[in-house]
């Protein structure tokens, strides 16, 4: 549904970010909240990482069994911004 999807910013605007798709990937609503608190991550070649997800956790299980990593085709699209929120971590 779509109700369960938003946008996330990969630059946040207060760090700069700019409004437009090569800033913004869709993500569902709770890994969307784990992506801006910085307990998920996605690096530049486009996997996720579940870094801050407690590896025990039922949670994580469930999220791991998701897309490893993005699509080539969002890839592709946002990748610059992906390696720059990586080299300002």
């Amino acid at each position: 549904s779509e109700a369960v999807v938003e946008v996330a910013h990969i630059i946040r605007h207060a760090d700069g970010g700019v409004a437009q798709a090569s800033n913004a990937i869709l993500l569902r609503a709770d890994l969307h909240k784990l992506y801006d608190a910085g307990l998920i991550a996605i690096d530049p070649d486009g996997v996720i990482d579940l870094c801050g997800i407690p590896e025990e956790s039922e949670y994580r299980k469930e999220v791991a069994r998701c897309n490893p990593r993005l699509r080539d085709d969002v890839l592709a699209q946002v990748r610059a911004a992906l390696q720059l929120r990586s080299e300002a971590s």
